[in-house]
């Protein structure tokens, strides 16, 4: 039986290679006919970057294909020259501009040719372009009933090839619309898990087998090095959902960072769809009154307009679409970000790196250079960029930034704590937005309910002293509200999307008063919502009553409402208390301000009985003192008598001294004269006993020499 089957299998391709050589000479003999070179492309190659200089669809209909195109210069590679489509292609390209070339080939070859197509195709949708993921939108719509729930989505990760791991996980969140992929490795498994309206939501947990080529394609996509393990990396690639045609027809960028853990690396994809978001003020769910608040603060010329809240509140969107609204026709606005998360026209977008040096602070000094009349940073961390913010909004620059804390009013003292001065802070801030992202309650599922007591005394307390406006529609009466359900619709989480919710602290006059003398946060709330400011809460509980979101995702996301209820009320304790203060001071004030009248009064009276008791003790004054003065006059010329006779005393005393001084001085003179006369006397006596002495001396010297000389010559003598 298998040798039955290998002779057949020999026949088979005897039979194909009599065929192959009857076609090829057949073309051989065509190419003489035609006087043109025969090809046979089994054995010639084919550029492939040039195939595409014709369509499939005219390559097949003309049986003509382009084996090989050098600048001007086309090789075109056909079946049969007299083919009316194949003539008319070879026109156009030389019409084009195109030396056409032409060669007769088998159709054996041409069919190689046109399967050249199908290769390219291929590989365009497996590596397109470096960091670029092709994903066709067929695709996704067969991905589509598997994605309508997390369970659906869950079965089929767990059933489907490594190979197309990586398509169903982005088209997954694509179809859920989340914000990010997480791939997180433990011992056994992988978990998979997205962050759909600002929650992470578990998808399933797959081998651990399947992680480590999803992770290399992951790398390779984000041109991170696929041999370092040990650090942490970032990088990023887009996603291309490519139309029948090839035509792209949607892109969506992704923002990879991957951190090494002690299980493995973890991976966290950001999709943050650059190309498609449409960055309007009116789409971010913002309310009339608050869109025309903001629209005014905006428009000013200068100042500083800042965004507060917690990461992934969407601060920066807001922020971009403000941008947006002022971006004009002669404005030069710059942004200093870290990372630049949407590409905006017409706007300079700088990125900040650590690695390569250009921080914060040596961008925003480089900015100043650059003449911009509109900055926005993206974050104001420290007090360098702090200082810098306020400087640019004091030169007459309009400021958008963002910054951490709990509410609007509180950015005021956050500031104040970063070294900036309260007066600074007063000139330049114009408006501070705080904002949350809630999920929406989904439209086709969510189911009407009837609340309780409790819930209703918490909503009418909240809302009691939201201000009368036009655009705030606040029903009489509240008998419904709604809650989560889930549906296919919402791939069963009950809820869809996200809406902003705002609280616009404006910088008035009245504002500014309190800034400058550093007042507390309660403080500048209770002011702003005097002027009509609607708080966070306010707004969370209003957006409960339209039926958009619900109690649950209200105290996630901004707090207890009950507990919002009690703040409230020990805040107006509070001010209530300092109300009451004040007016007790200004009753003691009054009261003080009477008695001071009264006092005043006696003391006028008192002082009027005062004069004129002085007047009279004056001129009693006066008397005694004439008096007193005639008896200074005798007192002084007895003095000056006695000081006369005193000072004659003193100068008898003095010449007696003198005279007595100057005979003691004379005695004494006498007496040293005698003293040095004797000593003088002595001193004669000694040296003429002295001098006696000497002679004495020296006649005996004389006689002694002279005794010598005689017994020397008396010697001479006897010896002679």
């Amino acid at each position: 039986m298998a040798l039955t089957n290998f002779n057949k299998k020999q026949i088979k391709e005897k039979l194909i290679r009599i065929r192959r050589k009857k076609e090829e000479e057949s073309a051989e003999r065509i190419a003489e006919k035609f006087d043109l070179p025969y090809l046979d492309l089994m054995i010639s190659p084919i550029n492939y970057e040039s195939i595409n200089n014709i369509s499939r669809k005219n390559a097949k209909q003309g049986k003509i294909i382009v084996i090989q195109r050098k600048n001007r210069i086309i090789n075109l590679a056909l079946t049969n020259p007299n083919d009316p489509k194949a003539k008319e292609i070879i026109e156009e390209l030389k019409k084009k501009g195109f030396k056409c070339k032409i060669f007769v080939i088998s159709p054996t070859s041409l069919n190689k040719g046109l399967k050249c197509y199908d290769m390219i195709k291929q590989y365009k949708r497996q590596y397109s372009l470096r960091n670029i993921f092709v994903i066709q939108k067929k695709e996704l719509e067969e991905f589509k009933e598997s994605l309508q729930t997390i369970q659906k989505l869950e079965e089929t990760i767990n059933v489907l090839p490594t190979s197309r791991l990586l398509t169903i996980i982005v088209a997954g969140a694509i179809e859920m619309e989340a914000s990010d992929i997480h791939i997180e490795p433990s011992q056994k498994n992988i978990k998979l898990r997205y962050r759909i309206d600002g929650l992470l939501q578990d998808i399933v947990d797959f081998p651990i087998k399947q992680y480590a080529f999803l992770l290399s394609k992951i790398k390779m996509l984000s041109d991170i090095l696929l041999n370092v393990t040990d650090i942490s990396q970032d990088g990023r690639f887009s996603i291309n959902i490519l139309e029948n045609d090839e035509k792209v027809e949607k892109v969506i960028d992704i923002r990879v960072s991957i951190l090494p853990s002690n299980q493995g690396e973890s991976v966290v994809m950001r999709l943050l769809g650059m190309s498609n978001v449409e960055l309007e003020i009116e789409k971010l769910g913002v309310r009339l009154d608050l869109f025309n608040t903001i629209k005014n603060e905006i428009s000013q010329p200068n100042g500083m307009i800042l965004n507060t809240g917690p990461t992934g509140s969407g601060k920066t969107t807001t922020l971009y679409a403000c941008l947006n609204y002022v971006n004009k026709p002669g404005k030069k606005i710059i942004t200093v970000e870290n990372p630049v998360e949407y590409q905006l026209k017409n706007i300079t977008q700088t990125q900040i790196s650590k690695r390569r040096g250009h921080t914060f602070g040596r961008a925003l000094k480089a900015i100043v250079r650059q003449d911009p009349d509109i900055l926005m940073i993206g974050e104001i961390r420290d007090e360098e960029s702090a200082e810098v913010a306020i400087q640019f909004a004091l030169t007459g620059h309009l400021v958008f930034s963002t910054l951490h804390t709990n509410n609007a009013a509180g950015a005021i003292p956050r500031l104040n704590g970063m070294g900036i001065n309260s007066p600074s802070l007063a000139a330049a801030i114009n408006l501070v937005i705080a904002q949350r992202l809630v999920r929406k309650l989904c439209p086709y599922c969510k189911k009407e309910y009837k609340p309780t007591k409790e819930s209703l005394d918490i909503i009418k307390k909240i809302i009691s002293d939201i201000p009368k406006k036009e655009e705030i529609k606040i029903p009489k009466e509240i008998t419904t509200l709604y809650k989560a359900e889930g549906c296919s619709k919402c791939h069963g989480l009950g809820y869809s999307g996200r809406v902003g919710v705002f609280e616009l602290f404006v910088v008035s006059d009245a504002i500014k008063k309190i800034i400058l003398e550093r007042g507390a946060d309660y403080q500048l709330e209770a002011k702003a919502k005097e002027e009509g400011m609607v708080t966070l809460m306010q707004n969370a509980i209003l957006e409960i009553i339209e039926g958009k979101t619900t109690f649950e995702e209200v105290e996630r996301v901004i707090g207890s409402p009950e507990l919002s209820v009690k703040k409230l009320l020990e805040k107006k304790e509070i001010i209530e208390e300092e109300k009451v203060g004040e007016i007790k001071e200004e009753s003691n004030i009054k009261k003080k301000n009477q008695k001071r009248t009264l006092r005043e009064k006696e003391e006028k009276k008192y002082i009027k009985k005062r004069k004129l008791r002085k007047k009279a003790e004056e001129s009693e004054i006066k008397k005694k003192e004439l008096k007193r003065q005639e008896a200074l006059t005798e007192q002084k010329e007895k003095l000056i008598l006695e000081n006369k006779e005193l000072k004659a005393l003193k100068i008898r005393k003095k010449a007696e001294e003198k005279k007595k001084e100057e005979e003691e001085e004379k005695a004494e003179k006498e007496r040293i004269e005698m003293l040095t006369k004797e000593k003088e006397k002595e001193r004669k006596e000694e040296e003429e006993k002295k001098e006696i002495k000497t002679k004495k001396e020296q006649i005996m010297k004389d006689i002694m020499i002279r005794n010598k000389n005689r017994k020397e010559k008396n010697r001479i003598k006897n010896s002679v």
